[in-house]
Order: structure tokens, then sequence, then C-alpha cells
């Protein structure tokens, strides 16, 4: 192959390549990458990492379980953790009111200290991993903490649950389980069975979620992320997750805080299928 091509791909390349070179220099990468926390504390203080910590991030039904958490510790809020894009002047004085703040919330299920970070959007591919250290820093985890961290979020039921269901794995729409390497060698018998493992292949598919998961893993915490499979609007009208695979993630978060959790979630409508509809 010609090298020194000047085809139309060859060109595209060097178009390419010249809009990352001007983006990165304008800063813009650095601003939407910034993430950082309001707490009614300055953030660089000590606190007690708690027992348990609940996030929700990219899910609906995983914030309704997170706000049932809240309502069962009795918990008040404590801040937010807000991207770069976010307004955070009161955040410290109320619930996050935009897409770009992840509230924080402080209470106790008998003697174990809970915290829970809730948010229904997901964290943008360039800040996620500045959200997620931010989150567990807000929150009291560092390396070595003991906090058992529970991260639910939402997977494509497509790849997922579809996708087994059609080869006759399973009979009925699950949530999927992925813990980390310190989680799976503690032993800790206060954490419930997993769920189903991923299908082979299968990633998290909310950046919010993959990033805090790989933050624990890197810190040396014990930490499960449980994704809820839901139906993707481009393939689904009016859908959302699977009420089973809702009730297995609140079954964990259960388990493992040793109370009841009510939560409020119901999908939009039923599931209708596209090709139904056009047919």
């Amino acid at each position: 192959m010609d090298l020194a091509d000047d085809s139309i791909d060859f060109a595209r390349t060097r178009a390419d390549e010249r809009v990352e070179r001007e983006l990165a220099s304008s800063g813009l990468y650095a601003r939407r990458r910034i993430a950082r926390a309001f707490v009614g504390r300055p953030v660089d203080d000590a606190v007690a990492a708690p027992d348990a910590l609940v996030v929700a991030v990219g899910s609906e039904s995983a914030r309704a379980i997170a706000l049932g958490v809240v309502a069962a510790s009795n918990a008040t809020s404590r801040g937010v953790v807000a991207r770069a894009d976010a307004d955070a002047s009161d955040a410290r004085f109320g619930s996050a009111c935009g897409d770009a703040l992840t509230t924080l919330h402080r209470g106790m299920i008998g003697a174990s200290t809970v915290m829970v970070a809730e948010t229904s959007a997901d964290a943008t591919a360039t800040s996620a991993r500045e959200w997620a250290r931010e989150t567990l820093r807000a929150c009291g985890v560092e390396e070595g903490s003991k906090t058992r961290v529970l991260a639910l979020t939402a997977c494509s039921e497509h790849e997922t649950s579809e996708a087994e269901m059609s080869l006759g794995e399973l009979e009925r729409v699950e949530a999927y389980g992925l813990d980390t390497t310190t989680l799976r060698a503690s032993g800790d018998d206060a954490w419930p069975p997993m769920p189903r493992a991923f299908p082979v292949g299968v990633l998290l598919r909310s950046n919010g979620a993959a990033a805090l998961m790989s933050a624990c893993e890197a810190l040396g915490v014990a930490a499960r992320a449980v994704a809820i499979p839901e139906s993707e609007p481009v393939r689904v009208m009016y859908g959302g997750a699977d009420v089973n695979a809702v009730r297995d993630a609140a079954a964990q978060v259960s388990a493992l805080l040793g109370c009841d959790v009510h939560y409020e979630y119901a999908p939009r409508a039923a599931p209708m299928r596209a090709e139904n509809v056009y047919a």
C-alpha cells in the first residue's frame, strides 16, 4: 500500500486528527472531565467511611430503589457531586436539580451507617472517572475501606436477558451482577449471593457504573454492580426496566442492608415491539 496515497480515506483521517487536536487544545475535554463534591462539610476533612454505600447511576429504576434506601435509613441530604456542566450554586441546600448532579444522603439502619448516592442520569465518557473518584471521596471511601459498595445501574435487555432467553438459558428476565476482586476473595457472609453473571463479552453499559467499579477495584474495596435489563428506546416504544429484574435488584439491596427496602417504580407502559407496530 502506498502510504502517500491522498485518497479520501486518508484525507478523512487527517481531518479527524485535526479536529481532535483542536478540541484538546481548546480545553473542552478538561472542562467536561471535572467533577466536584459540594457537601455540608469541607470535602477535604476526614469523615468516617460508612458501613454500606448504595450508588444509583444511569437508570430510573435504580434511582427508585436508592430513594427507597433513603427512606428506610431516614437519611438526610448531605450535598451533591456535580459535573462541570452543572449549576451547583444551591446544591448543598436540597436535592439534585439536574441530570449533571448526584445527590448524597447519609442515614442509619440499626447500628450501621448507610450512604446513598443517587441520580438517574449517567456520567459522560469524559467525566465518569472523576465522577466516580469524587463520589467515593465525598462518601469517605478510601483505599482499603471496609465499606460495602453496591452500584445499581442498567444493562441492555437485547444483549443480556433477551439473548439468553432466546437460547433457552433463562426462563424469565433477571438482574445481572459483577463483583470486584476484593469481594470475590473476601468470603464476606454479609453479602447475598451474586446475581447472574453477565454473558461472555457483555460489559457494563453505564459509564458511571463502570468507572465506579474500576475505582473500587483499584482501591481494594469490596463492590458489586447490579444491572437491571432495560428496553432500548430504538427497539421498544414506551418500555423500560423489567419489573422482575427490578425486584431482583431491590432484593440484593435489602439483603445487604438487612431491612426491607420499599420503592416506587413502574414501567412507563407495557413494552411494545417496533416490528409489531409497523407490521
